[in-house]
């Protein structure tokens, strides 16, 4: 599964969707996010993303899913995107 990446150097951000899954089956959502069907991009691409970011110089990134936290790798990107210097924003719904 690709990474699903949107840097924008005018706003200094790259939102980094690090996952399609979700825990949740929120009736307004407009996508069926929920179910194993939906499979996690491997971390090495996450990681190629973050570092793609880095090299055009934005400064904050946003991490999403689906539900990021449910990605086995999210913690990894998080300390890797932290390390690099990066201000990090999560869109979660809290529930894991």
């Amino acid at each position: 599964m690709p990474v699903e990446a949107v840097t924008c150097s005018e706003t200094n951000r790259s939102h980094i969707r690090v996952t399609q899954a979700c825990n949740s089956k929120c009736m307004f959502c407009l996508t069926d996010f929920h179910g194993s069907k939906f499979s996690h991009p491997p971390a090495e691409l996450v990681m190629r993303e973050i570092e793609k970011a880095r090299l055009l110089g934005v400064e904050r990134v946003i991490f999403s899913g689906g539900e990021p936290t449910i990605n086995p790798s999210f913690l990894d990107a998080i300390n890797y995107a932290s390390d690099q210097g990066f201000e990090i924003t999560l869109k979660t719904q809290r529930k894991r």
